[in-house]
């Protein structure tokens, strides 16, 4: 008896993204959109992701945190109005593959 290849590749998807795995993340404090991260890596625990926050001021990225999320960390997917400085952060996440913060 086979198994379907579609079975096998739901599978190895599952067992790739299982809670637990960790993955290798960017690092870097604060960037500042014209300044390149330097290669700074942290890993993550327990299955939590990979994150970017994005900072925009006046509709533009002003800033981006890369990292590992924390479990106490704001939800992925969040984002926060600051109107009083006409800013807002939005929180990205991922997971599944090294350095996929990097990207976000």
């Amino acid at each position: 008896m086979s198994i379907p290849s579609q079975v096998l590749l739901a599978i190895s998807v599952f067992l790739f993204l299982t809670p637990g795995d960790a993955i290798v993340c960017l690092h870097c404090i604060t960037i500042i959109p014209e300044i390149p991260c330097n290669l700074q890596t942290c890993e993550t625990k327990d299955g939590s992701p990979c994150m970017a926050l994005l900072i925009y001021t006046n509709g533009k990225v002003s800033g981006k945190v890369l990292g590992c999320r924390k479990a106490n960390s704001p939800k992925c997917g969040s984002i926060a109005y600051k109107p009083e400085i006409v800013t807002h952060y939005e929180l990205h996440c991922c997971r599944g593959k090294d350095l996929c913060n990097g990207k976000l």
